[in-house]
């Protein structure tokens, strides 16, 4: 199994996720950080912490960063399983041999984790919404030929994934959400939901800022990709939670009850995320309407210190 961290100015997180990784791995694994470009000390960091370090080079014309840098590390992955792993992502236990199991056991397919999310900050906290959103369009837990994949952590065989062209492919390569466009490039994914014991990340803790940053420039993308009854599912939910606003008390009651039922499955949400998620839909709203424009092209977006859209 070659394990592939896309890194770009990542010194907060880079040693984290490689020290949880290398604590799983066998003989024969390798952990590959891909450094696209940093200025800070990621480079040093994942080096102290044990990984191969690989330099992504100057970023080619119609690609984007975190493609490029994937594909560069698959090129350099010499085992038969690839493991792409974002930088904020922490492995626990054996989750590291039950995501590659998953993949040798259906090689035709892309494998995708949403990492259970433990946030902190009033920003991160507003990523409730989203991630139920997320989730209920992804068709989480079973097998689908339009799934929407989750690019924390994604794994496959390698041949199957240099057959196809993996992070190279035309419909890839250019892509802001080229985790989706790669589990369409595949045409199978399986799901799962990660939790406290097995996958964890923390989405954009530098507040509320970076939140509506990132997921202006993922959702409108996300949506048109979604299967087609697992949408209108997740927009009929939303649809649900705002009209309770305005009906009566005690469906407010029953909405809050909900959110927080359901958001314990994908976070660490208390009882008080659910009573704010009045304003958290509002941010939902909001980066929506941004995103939007954002693919149509009246509005621009950067990631990372550079323009994605």
């Amino acid at each position: 199994m070659s394990v592939i961290i896309p890194a770009r100015n990542e010194e907060r997180n880079i040693e984290g996720v490689v020290r949880s990784l290398l604590a799983q791995t066998k003989n024969g694994d390798e952990v590959i950080v891909v450094d696209d470009d940093s200025t800070d000390e990621t480079v040093m960091r994942a080096t102290e912490a044990g990984a191969k370090v690989v330099k992504a080079g100057e970023l080619p014309a119609e690609w984007l960063g975190k493609p490029h840098a994937c594909w560069v590390g698959a090129s350099h992955a010499k085992n038969e399983i690839l493991l792409f792993v974002d930088a904020d992502v922490r492995m626990h236990h054996d989750a590291l041999s039950r995501v590659v199991c998953a993949a040798q056991q259906d090689r035709s397919a892309l494998i995708s984790v949403q990492p259970f999310h433990t946030p902190k900050g009033w920003g991160e906290h507003a990523a409730l919404p989203f991630n139920l959103v997320s989730v209920i369009a992804s068709g989480a837990g079973e097998r689908a030929n339009q799934a929407l994949a989750f690019g924390p952590v994604l794994a496959c065989d390698v041949e199957r994934y240099r057959l196809l062209g993996g992070h190279s492919a035309e419909s890839v390569r250019e892509s802001v959400v080229e985790d989706i466009a790669l589990g369409s490039l595949f045409g199978a994914c399986q799901v799962f939901l990660g939790s406290p014991a097995t996958v964890t990340f923390r989405m954009y803790p530098h507040g509320l800022a970076s939140l509506v940053r990132g997921f202006s420039k993922n959702m409108a993308s996300g949506a048109v990709s979604a299967r087609g009854m697992s949408l209108v599912a997740a927009l009929a939910w939303v649809a649900a939670q705002t009209g309770a606003l305005v009906t009566s008390p005690l469906l407010y009651v029953f909405a809050v009850v909900q959110m927080w039922w359901i958001g314990r499955k994908v976070g660490r949400f208390s009882v008080i995320d659910a009573a704010l998620y009045p304003l958290y839909l509002v941010v939902f709203f909001t980066v929506l309407i941004r995103s939007a424009l954002v693919r149509v092209g009246l509005a621009r977006v950067s990631w990372a210190g550079r323009r994605v859209r």
